[in-house]
């Protein structure tokens, strides 16, 4: 089955962005600074991150990213939760510049170094 590619769509960005922002709700913060809405645990009390969340339950504060995109390449990098979530996911989702559809992505070396440089 074919995934769809990711587009450049500036109102589906915003929307995810206003629908974080009003799950965890207005000025939230996690005890530890931690104040970007798709870091925060939605309907967490006290507001907590995600980082603080897996320290809690001693559980890996690290996550793999797929810098090529995994249809493209295997390879992950380590990178902070609340970055992935925040940052890196949230990019690869909503802001890529990739356009090329799905089909033409898997399997094409140079398709892999680009979406590395990219990202």
């Amino acid at each position: 089955m074919l995934r769809k590619s990711p587009t450049c769509d500036p109102a589906r960005d915003y929307r995810r962005k206003a629908v974080a922002a009003r799950n965890v709700g207005a000025g939230a913060r996690c005890s530890c600074g931690e104040d970007r809405p798709p870091a925060l645990i939605a309907g967490s009390n006290p507001t907590i991150c995600a980082e603080c969340q897996r320290a809690g339950n001693k559980r890996a504060l690290m996550d793999d990213h797929h810098f090529a995109g995994r249809a493209n390449n295997p390879a992950t990098i380590s990178v902070p939760v609340n970055d992935h979530r925040a940052v890196l996911s949230a990019a690869l989702v909503t802001d890529s510049i990739i356009t090329t559809p799905i089909s033409t992505v898997p399997n094409l070396p140079l398709t892999s170094i680009s979406c590395a440089l990219i990202t």
